[in-house]
């Protein structure tokens, strides 16, 4: 099976066919997606924030200049990522937008130019506060008291995480001095601060996998089912504006700011008005320089209109506010050496070629390795070991190589040699790579690989799978390289007196791994079929195809056609599921563990289901007034119906809003029953 190329790159300027930018376009939506859903929906970001910020600004330049190819599912027409599935959702009283932001100064200035010809006057007065890299939340507060704590979520919808954030320091359960406010929604940011991340991290080592980043830290900790442990983690809150309010005194941002700390808030380190372009980029720049001194990360600065009345003139676009900006910080980047270029294994078998660094301080962690992702990118810099580089981390999950400093290391091409992925083996198993034709990455193809199982493993056991606390990085080695763990099946045959003897693992370890493992046979179907890790198959792919299956013989036994044609699905998706199903090691694994009592079929509440809706497959196309498409999505799926993306003689209904394109006419072609909103209701 032919693997699909990731991290592609996209150039500036693109001289190509209209198919090709279509393609191009396609393309992008898809990486987006791919990398919101790694950030908002996993916590587990893959890529920087700048390299993302290119890639969403190559789609909306792109969209802007080809509005033929525009369509109401690209990531541009969006606000931010999906909810997590842990909590009940609820939908924001006041949308909860995105915030443009930019790396150059020039764009600073553009958006100064557009608030002041909007406005029709020259001058305008802003409120500048850092921008604080953390998990953005909203508290609702009625009389004084906290009653509802949501996540961001989609912008539309979040999370109740009330349980969690009452556990957050700085959040008041009652507000000081605020008899005269009837209604107060307070939007701010969760975060961790450095020196907690770095406790954290240490007392994970060994245990479990580490957190990339404080970012990372904060957003898994609010998803954690017990709330004591949410107050172990040490998060805070500050607060940095407001949502719906009712009596609240102040007129303009800045006072709002002052009005929170007086009732009980904590607010940022930075609180200034500006006059002027020129005051904001002084600001930009102080903080620039002192964000070190901070105790926890800040990634720019957010610029906004301080008048409220001036901010209800300037209104918002369908994802951002036109009164915000966001100035983003230059990623830091330090100058160090390469020890030696070596690989590692990944659970799929692919081999990721990685520098050992002379280890060296980068953005608030010690850096001793970084990702050379493959051999294209290891010709494209010429990287040699002995080389002096300059790295960079600004948020990337594994830092990376940005540059190669040739001119530090006289008679270089004599001395250093070239590094060829082909010229290694397995750096587990010993087995030979192969590298599939006109792609970048070589793969180890043994199915017995060590350090394959062993990253299997650690993924089947992790907190958004399975869940098996204990179960962390090194006792999997320990269990794999003692052959007593040799698939998943294994972890549920274990005993308690089989591993009491371990190191560092005595009866009362033993007795909690052996409860943690028996506890995770409850999780439902989504978390089984996550867990097994299945090519492309993530835990939100996983959730859509648990309940359009229903069970692990209906998946099975499915065709690429039939997977395709599944919502959010797709050529390359449909193509690992079959492949997987093909091998007979898979089919004897996920018999052992139904044996062992795993869930292998999706319970569903069906006292919701109405005969109008079951069974049915909707697809949606065009802009809706009366609905968002998620609350559609969700209305369809609670009746017991089922949403798809693409037109086919499998659908039932096309849901037809204004600006319908392509997917109206197929279905006119087809045949397909075309409803509008007033259809849709009246079904209701």
């Amino acid at each position: 099976m032919k693997k699909p190329q990731r991290g592609l790159t996209w150039p500036e300027i693109y001289d190509g066919s209209l198919s090709e930018i279509k393609k191009e376009i396609e393309e992008l939506r898809k990486q987006i997606e791919y990398h919101n859903e790694k950030y908002y929906v996993d916590a587990a970001p893959e890529v920087s924030d700048r390299k993302y910020d290119k890639l969403y600004a190559r789609l909306k330049k792109l969209e802007q200049k080809y509005p033929q190819f525009a369509s109401n599912d690209s990531p541009t027409q969006k606000i931010g990522g999906r909810p997590i599935t842990l909590f009940k959702k609820v939908k924001h009283s006041i949308p909860m937008l995105s915030i443009e932001n930019t790396y150059s100064e020039e764009d600073v200035r553009d958006f100064d130019k557009r608030v002041k010809k909007m406005l029709e006057r020259k001058d305008v007065e802003y409120e500048v506060e850092v921008k604080i890299d953390g998990v953005s939340a909203s508290l609702r507060y009625q009389s004084g008291n906290l009653v509802r704590c949501l996540s961001r979520g989609d912008g539309t919808f979040g999370e109740d995480i009330t349980s969690n954030m009452v556990m957050v320091n700085g959040v008041p359960e009652k507000l000081k001095r605020a008899e005269k406010i009837d209604v107060l929604e307070v939007r701010g940011e969760v975060y961790m601060e450095k020196k907690s991340f770095e406790a954290i991290n240490e007392n994970l080592r060994g245990k479990e996998e580490a957190f990339a980043n404080p970012r990372n830290a904060a957003a898994g900790s609010l998803k954690l089912k017990n709330s004591k442990q949410v107050k172990e983690r040490n998060l805070r809150f500050i607060a940095h504006g407001i949502g719906e309010v009712t009596g609240f005194p102040a007129d303009n941002q800045y006072d709002s700011m002052k009005e929170l700390k007086r009732v009980g808030f904590n607010i940022g380190p930075c609180l200034a008005k500006a006059g002027s372009i020129d005051e904001i980029m002084e600001l930009c720049g102080y903080w620039e320089e002192k964000k070190e001194t901070i105790p926890f990360e800040i990634d720019g600065m957010v610029i906004k209109v301080n008048v409220f009345k001036d901010r209800e003139i300037l209104s918002f676009t369908a994802k951002s506010p036109r009164w915000c900006f966001a100035f983003k910080f230059a990623a830091e980047q330090k100058e160090t050496s390469v020890l030696k270029i070596e690989t590692s294994v990944g659970r799929t078998g692919r081999i990721t070629p990685v520098a050992v660094l002379k280890p060296v301080w980068l953005s608030g962690s010690e850096v001793s390795r970084a990702s050379l992702y493959n051999q294209d990118e290891i010709d494209r810099l010429d990287i040699r070991a002995g080389d002096r580089v300059i790295i960079e981390k600004g948020g990337e999950v594994i830092p990376k190589v940005v540059k190669v400093l040739k001119g530090k290391t006289s008679g270089r091409d004599k001395k250093l040699r070239r590094f060829k992925i082909s010229d290694t083996v397995c750096p587990s198993c010993g087995s030979a790579l192969s590298r599939i034709q006109d792609e970048s990455d070589y793969f180890c193809e043994n199915a017995k690989c060590p350090a394959q199982l062993k990253r299997r493993i650690q993924h089947f056991a992790s907190r958004n799978a399975m869940e098996i606390e204990g179960l962390g990085k090194s006792l999997v080695s320990v269990l794999v390289d003692k052959k007593m763990v040799r698939d998943f099946a294994d972890i549920y045959y274990i005993k308690k007196e089989d591993i009491a003897g371990l190191e560092r693992m005595g009866e009362k370890s033993a007795g909690n791994l052996i409860s943690a493992v028996n506890a995770s046979k409850n999780k439902p179907f989504r978390k089984v079929l996550y867990a097994l890790g299945i090519g492309h198959l993530g835990e939100k792919k996983s959730e859509i195809f648990a309940e359009h299956f229903s069970n692990i013989e209906r998946l099975a036994g499915a065709t690429e056609d039939d997977l395709e044609d599944v919502y959010q699905s797709g050529e390359v998706i449909a193509e690992c599921v079959v492949d997987y199903f093909k091998h007979s090691q898979n089919i004897d694994v996920i018999k052992r563990l139904k044996k062992a009592g795993l869930n292998f079929k999706e319970e569903r509440d069906t006292s919701g289901y109405k005969e109008e809706f079951m069974g049915k497959t909707f697809v949606l196309t065009g802009t809706l007034v009366n609905y968002t498409r998620r609350e559609v999505e969700h209305l369809i799926k609670q009746r017991g119906g089922k949403t798809s993306s693409s037109v086919s003689n499998k659908t039932d209904y096309v849901m037809s809003g204004q600006f319908s394109g392509s997917k109206l006419d197929k279905a006119k072609r087809l045949g397909v029953k075309i409803i509008d909103e007033k259809t849709f209701s009246k079904m209701l």
